[in-house]
This record gives structure tokens, sequence and C-alpha cells, in this order.
């Protein structure tokens, strides 16, 4: 819910004084949260990564290793 400046009893000076870092505050947290699902989702992708790649290659290396040596 939006208080217009006609609602309440501050001059319109007073208001804009309050309404901008308010809206700094929330395009702030705004951009923290996309940049926190960002990371998010990069962990997953890479975690899936780690498991699907690295961890069959590496038990690969291991069993070739194993035997050639």
């Amino acid at each position: 819910m939006t208080i217009s400046p006609k609602e309440n009893n501050l001059p319109a000076s007073q208001s804009k004084f309050i309404e901008y870092p308010v809206r700094f505050i929330v395009g702030a947290v705004d951009i923290y949260v996309r940049l926190a699902m960002i990371a998010v989702v990069i962990g997953i992708a890479l975690s899936i990564l780690y498991t699907v790649i690295y961890l069959p290659l590496a038990w690969l290396y291991d069993v070739v290793a194993g035997v050639l040596f």
C-alpha cells in the first residue's frame, strides 16, 4: 500500500526526502536477492557437474592407473 503525498501530512519536498532513500534500499535489496539466487543456481550447477563429470573421470583414472601401474 503506497501513501500518496496528499494522504500524508508531509510537504512534497519532505515526502520525496523520505521516498528516495526507501526506493534506494528496496532496489539494493532486490539486487542482493537476485545475486544470491544466481549464486545458488551456479552452486547447484557446479555440484551437478562435479558429480556427473569429475567423479566418474577420477574413478576411471584410478582404475586405469591401477591396471597400468
